[in-house]
This record gives C-alpha cells, sequence and structure tokens, in this order.
C-alpha cells in the first residue's frame, strides 16, 4: 500500500524533470529559428524583387551561370535577373507563369542553355531546393509536401548544420553579393581555382546530377516556355554562355550534340534565335570566376553581346 501512494507522486516528478529539461533545448530551437527567419536568402528576396518589377522588359531566367553571368544594370531594356543556383527548366517555366503576371510591359525572355541545362532535375539533384520555391516563389513543385517539416521550420530548410553556423555567422548566405535586380556579382578570378584538376572535379558533380532521363521532361518544359511566350507575345532568345577552355575540354560530346540539335530544331521550326557566346577567344581567364562561372569581367562583356543581340532582335521586329 505504501508503495502504490508513492507511484502519483513519482510519475508528476519525472514529469517536472522533463519539463525542466526539455525548456531549455525548446526555447534553444525557438531562437534559432527566429534568428533564420532573419537572414535573407536569394528566394525571398528575389520574390520581393520580381514582384515589384513592374517595369521589366527583359526577365533572365536560368542556373547560378546565369545569376553570375547576365547583369541588369548594364542592359539598355528594363531588367530582372530571375536565375538561381542549380534552377533547372522546369523551374523556369514556373517562374515565368508566376511573375510576368506582375510584368506588363515584358518584351524579352532569355534562358540560357548551359551543357547540363537539358539533363539535369532539380528535384533529383538538390530536392530540398524545391522547398525554397514552395515558400517563396508561389508554386508547389511536384517533390514537395506541404505538410513536411521544412515548409514550416527553417531548420529543416536549412538543415541543422548550416542553421547553427548561419546563427552564429549570418554573413554565411547564398544572397551575399544579390543585387536589388537579381545579378548576384563575383569576386576577381585570381582567388579562384581554374586548373585542370578543378574543372575536373566540376564537370563531375555535374556528370553526376546529369543523365538522359531527364530530356524528355527538359524538352517539354522548354517547349512551354516557348509557348507561352508566343502566345503572350513575348520574345524569346536563348542563350549559350561561355565555360572555361578546361572545363569544356571534359564535356562529353553526346550531350553537347543533342542539345545543339534541339536548338536547331527550335530554331529551324519556330524561329528561336539562339546566341552562342561559348569558346570566344575574348574569355580569358580574367573572364571566369571559376571554371563555369563569370566573374564581374566576364558578365560584364557577356551581358554586353545579349543586350545587343535583344537590341538587333528589336530592331528587325519593328520592321
Amino acid at each position: 500500500m505504501f508503495s502504490k501512494s508513492l507511484a502519483p507522486r513519482n510519475n508528476w516528478g519525472l514529469a517536472f524533470r522533463l519539463v525542466v529539461f526539455a525548456t531549455p533545448l525548446v526555447l534553444g530551437l525557438l531562437v534559432i529559428e527566429w534568428r533564420l527567419s532573419l537572414i535573407p536568402n536569394s528566394y525571398a528576396i528575389k520574390d520581393q524583387g520580381a514582384s515589384q518589377a513592374m517595369g521589366t522588359e527583359a526577365l533572365v531566367l536560368g542556373s547560378s551561370h546565369a545569376l553570375k553571368g547576365i547583369n541588369p544594370a548594364l542592359m539598355t531594356l528594363p531588367t530582372y535577373n530571375l536565375a538561381n543556383v542549380s534552377q533547372t527548366l522546369k523551374f523556369d517555366q514556373a517562374l515565368l507563369e508566376v511573375y510576368t503576371r506582375n510584368m506588363p510591359k515584358l518584351r524579352w525572355v532569355v534562358v540560357p542553355i548551359s551543357y547540363f541545362s537539358l539533363y539535369e532535375d532539380l528535384e533529383q539533384a538538390d530536392p530540398i531546393r524545391a522547398y525554397f520555391y514552395a515558400r517563396y516563389h508561389h508554386f508547389k513543385p511536384e517533390s514537395v509536401s506541404y505538410l513536411s517539416l521544412p515548409m514550416v521550420s527553417y531548420i529543416a530548410l536549412y538543415g541543422s548544420r548550416l542553421s547553427i553556423r548561419m546563427v552564429l555567422n549570418p554573413a554565411i548566405t547564398e544572397a551575399k553579393g544579390l543585387a536589388a535586380d537579381g545579378f548576384q556579382s563575383m569576386p576577381a578570378a585570381a582567388s579562384f581555382d581554374l586548373t585542370p584538376a578543378n574543372a575536373s572535379q566540376r564537370i563531375k558533380e555535374h556528370h553526376r546530377a546529369m543523365s538522359m532521363a531527364n530530356l524528355s521532361g527538359n524538352i517539354v518544359a522548354l517547349e512551354s516556355i516557348r509557348q507561352y511566350c508566343q502566345a503572350k507575345g513575348i520574345g524569346l532568345l536563348l542563350v549559350r554562355l561561355p565555360v572555361h577552355d578546361h572545363y569544356r575540354a571534359l564535356e562529353q560530346e553526346t550531350y553537347r550534340h543533342k542539345t545543339d540539335s534541339i536548338i536547331q530544331t527550335l530554331n529551324a521550326g519556330h524561329k528561336v534565335p539562339f546566341l552562342d557566346l561559348d569558346g570566344s577567344p575574348l574569355m580569358a581567364d580574367q573572364m571566369f570566376s571559376d571554371v563555369d562561372h563569370l566573374s564581374a569581367a566576364g558578365a560584364q562583356s557577356v551581358t554586353h553581346e545579349i543586350n545587343q543581340a535583344l537590341l538587333r532582335l528589336d530592331s528587325k521586329s519593328n520592321r
């Protein structure tokens, strides 16, 4: 009888100790969540920028190649850069349809076609990024569940290790150097590794994510972009941005030739203009920040070429 009468007290004591133990942990997690919510990320910044860019006449889509390679500040037409890290064509298509509703003056869409563009799927290669689009860009990628933890928790979105690093050092963010027009400037090329060994490492990362199995889905997305632009009376320009010679030398001919064939089909069948800037003799080492991204000088040179191409196309369409 005596031992039974103590059982409720022992249970209450255990519960009290658990509460005392858990409270600091819960408060700590809440503080981390709060601190993370204050750190800007590129998706939130671009959502705000693109939503307010009502005067935009040229819209840039694509991956980090365009994010760091096409500078709207150097364009004649008011331009917004909506490219982002690892962004693939299906996401380009969705972003185009979301944000052009707020761009009544839009005349041109620039879609870079990189070596890997037709063969990667963001939801396979880097699935957590799909949740950033669901949270900030107003559409639901196929792999995202609204009931999953990354939809409500910054810690789950960024990962525990990166979350702690970001709280301790808020400068750790992909939004560093991101301008109001969506362009992300890069440091000088001298601080980067432009060696063949680095090129080998970079292209291996891309090859791991590339697959012919993704080709049909990306062709559908590209064709949807073309049809959307045609229906809205918006011009479409495809661009191949430069990569360093060491990177290009390791590209597989199968992928390269297939991409060329698809671009030629679009050009021949639908008169979609294509600007090939890869392999230019003007692209020396100082034009690159790494083997497949442009430096500030490289972005200036490439943006000039794209700007001139759009002005020429505008001139032809106005005749």
